[in-house]
């Protein structure tokens, strides 16, 4: 089973899913830790993020 991590895409950038073309969204999201996105890493497209929390910015 491939390694799941987090990325965002660098500011400026937009980086689509190669299976369905989706945009990974400026949030970010978790992702397979396959060759495309090592490439994307080590080309500055993507950014490793630790996971945004649920509850992050919530009033009450």
């Amino acid at each position: 089973m491939p390694e799941r991590i987090f990325v965002r895409p660098a500011e400026g950038r937009r980086v689509r899913l190669p299976g369905d073309g989706s945009p990974i969204p400026p949030e970010g999201m978790e992702v397979d830790r396959d060759t495309f996105v090592i490439r994307r890493l080590a080309d500055g497209d993507l950014l490793e993020v630790p996971p945004q929390t649920a509850g992050k910015g919530s009033k009450g």
